[in-house]
């Protein structure tokens, strides 16, 4: 079985699998940066708080 385009692939579902776990991977990878930059922050936020109170 050959394709050549993507697009004209013979199961629909597929597509629409492989779609739905691309997007679900994107924005699983998406959050986890989020949630890695809002630690950061928050550490950061942190250490100026306590370089504040000294």
């Amino acid at each position: 079985m050959t394709c050549d385009d993507p697009s004209k692939a013979g199961d629909p579902a597929l597509s629409v699998v492989a779609w739905v776990g691309f997007a679900m991977t994107f924005i699983g990878v998406a959050s986890i940066i989020g949630a890695v930059a809002w630690y950061i922050v928050l550490v950061l936020v942190k250490r100026e708080v306590d370089a504040g109170r000294r």
